[in-house]
């Protein structure tokens, strides 16, 4: 399966390694990394910058600050996956998220979306709790 990544940031130089390097160490490894930059002042743009340098499979798209919305279309407009994961740029992926993910859809062809539940954490990566749903 053909997949995107979509990674919205904007001054996220803090967390922006240590969540592009959670999708590169990904047990899945065949997908595109597109992280728009929102016209980050942090110098978020040079970390991602060197990430693409170093990885084929690392996009970046640059613009002015317009909010994560318009630079998630942004990513989302020139996606080349069939599938398209919604990440953000302070977000961790655990090691076999996508395969998990891509393997649920592999069993149940009839899904158009799947999602998954958010552990919480703190800046040392200590989860502080975990996010609920009645939906399955």
């Amino acid at each position: 399966m053909d997949l995107s990544i979509v990674m919205p940031c904007y001054n996220s130089r803090d967390y922006l390694g240590t969540a592009i390097e959670s999708v590169l160490s990904q047990t899945f490894s065949d997908f595109e990394l597109i992280i728009v930059d929102d016209g980050s002042t942090d110098g978020s743009d040079e970390i991602a910058a060197r990430y693409a340098q170093r990885d084929q499979r690392v996009r970046l798209v640059s613009s002015g600050h317009q909010g994560a919305a318009v630079a998630r279309n942004q990513g989302n407009h020139v996606a080349r996956g069939s599938w398209i994961v919604v990440m953000d740029s302070d977000d961790i992926l655990l090691p076999h998220h996508l395969e998990k993910q891509l393997g649920f859809l592999s069993m149940h062809p009839e899904a158009s979306v799947v999602a998954c539940l958010p552990n919480y954490i703190n800046t040392r990566g200590r989860i502080l709790g975990r996010q609920f749903s009645e939906y399955r």
